[in-house]
């Protein structure tokens, strides 16, 4: 074996115990000089759909517009894989090149209706999609942001959830993280399109799912304290969907929470962190709960959204959870590679220690990846509690909730945004004072403390 044969994906050599091992489990992929780990996939649209999640230019784009190409040695040059092929040659592969594709497709309603940028242009001309296996269909008008875009469907047949998978075909965003309206009112996903009102040339407006985002709950004991008893409720317009350890989804029938959504848990709190869960018998370091929006409960959403941060009538900025907002004045805005920074230094200073703060910036990576600037705010802690109540027993000496809102911004409407820049070259101990943290407490590990940590981008 040749010395190049013989070496591994850095160029390093390797023996033959490692070779036998095969290639490694993830493929480097490469977009303007940006280079990142993706997946080993032999799915081609799933790795479609990995690329798409870690470079920002082509969230929005069409699947058939991304297309992935690998050196070939044999013509000297870089050659775009098909899709049948993939599978068998991916074994093959450490690295590849996406690019976009710009051959014509019958189905293309670009004209900058999609891609990486937000900003829509006037309603390209409709076009058909055609669903296999059907013909002659009514035509429905999904509408995102100002673009129009039209798929052909079966009213009597096919469901919300169905129109949902053609927009995921073809405009990559995927079936959960889409909220589709008639009217302003939600399409339950289960119900045939006709049943819902939906006719021939009817309007529908698709948003992107909101995401309360993995709030964790910690439990810091001087000593062992056993039956802690821990309740959050939500909101009445969020549902969970992750819970862990796992326990009872309930309605409360508080008084002054009626129709909200309830888990419980017990646990004995170790010194150091660790707790016990009585349901599950498992230990943990921590309680975990995710949740999205309650569409049953959900006030209808405005029929027009405006792309600047200041048109429009001046909203309160108090946090709604039905209607979140991060607007300038009351946020910071970064560029993309200062935010990850700016981020771990403000929780830093409001007194989350290391495995919390590097849970938090790897849990939000991925989303504040796809934007060139994010703006965001903590939240003041009062507010957050109006959201998710949280009752713990016995009561804890200090209980501090840190939670993130964040949206991204444009390049195009940085200038609406000063207010913000300025925001972000303060010193982070401001949000100290704009969440409520005692920080000393916080950090007194003599005392019987919870921390909760969480978040949501604004879409």
């Amino acid at each position: 074996m040749s010395s190049e044969q013989n070496k591994n994906l850095w160029g390093k050599p390797e023996n033959n115990s490692a070779q036998a091992l095969g290639p490694p489990v993830f493929l480097m992929a490469e977009h303007n000089g940006r280079k990142v780990t993706i997946p080993r996939n032999t799915d081609y649209q799933i790795t479609v759909a990995s690329i798409k999640k870690n470079f920002r230019a082509f969230k929005k784009m069409p699947n058939y517009r991304i297309a992935i190409l690998a050196y070939f040695a044999e013509v000297d040059d870089h050659v775009e894989i098909t899709e049948d092929l993939w599978p068998a040659i991916l074994p093959n592969l450490k690295a590849v090149r996406i690019e976009l594709n710009n051959e014509p497709d019958s189905s293309d309603l670009s004209d900058g209706c999609t891609g990486g940028s937000q900003q829509y242009p006037s309603p390209s001309p409709y076009a058909e999609y055609r669903v296999p296996g059907y013909s002659n269909r009514p035509l429905v008008n999904s509408t995102i942001g100002r673009c129009r875009l039209t798929y052909t469907v079966e009213l009597a047949i096919h469901t919300t959830e169905d129109l949902k998978y053609m927009i995921q075909e073809r405009e990559g965003i995927r079936v959960y993280d889409q909220l589709l309206t008639l009217n302003g009112q939600y399409l339950n996903d289960k119900i045939k399109l006709a049943h819902s009102g939906i006719k021939h040339g009817s309007e529908i407006r698709l948003d992107e799912e909101l995401l309360l985002g993995k709030p964790v709950i910690y439990i810091f004991s001087p000593n062992l304290t056993t039956n802690v008893q821990v309740e959050l409720s939500l909101h009445q317009s969020w549902t969970f969907t992750g819970i862990y350890p796992l326990t009872t989804v309930t309605t409360t029938t508080k008084d002054n929470m009626p129709g909200r959504e309830s888990i419980s848990w017990v646990v004995d709190a170790h010194p150091g962190g660790i707790l016990w869960d009585h349901g599950t018998k498992r230990e943990i370091t921590y309680l975990f709960w995710e949740a999205h929006p309650n569409r049953k409960a959900l006030r209808s959403p405005p029929l027009t959204r405006s792309s600047s941060p200041v048109e429009g009538p001046s909203p309160s900025h108090t946090f709604d959870p039905e209607s979140p907002v991060v607007l300038p004045g009351h946020s910071a805005v970064l560029s993309f590679n200062k935010v990850t920074g700016y981020i771990d230094d403000a929780l830093l200073a409001l007194g989350l220690h290391t495995e919390a703060r590097t849970s938090f910036i790897t849990y939000w990576l991925p989303d504040l990846s796809k934007h060139a600037f994010i703006a965001l705010r903590f939240l003041p802690q009062q507010d957050y509690e109006k959201a998710a109540p949280l009752d713990v027993s016995p009561a804890p000496q200090v209980v501090t909730r840190v939670f993130m809102l964040f949206r991204g911004v444009e390049e195009s409407q940085i200038e609406l945004w000063n207010d913000s820049v300025d925001m972000a070259q303060k010193d982070v101990s401001m949000w100290r004072g704009i969440v409520g943290v005692d920080v000393d407490q916080v950090h007194d590990k003599s005392l019987f403390r919870v921390l909760e940590w969480g978040g949501m981008e604004v879409k």
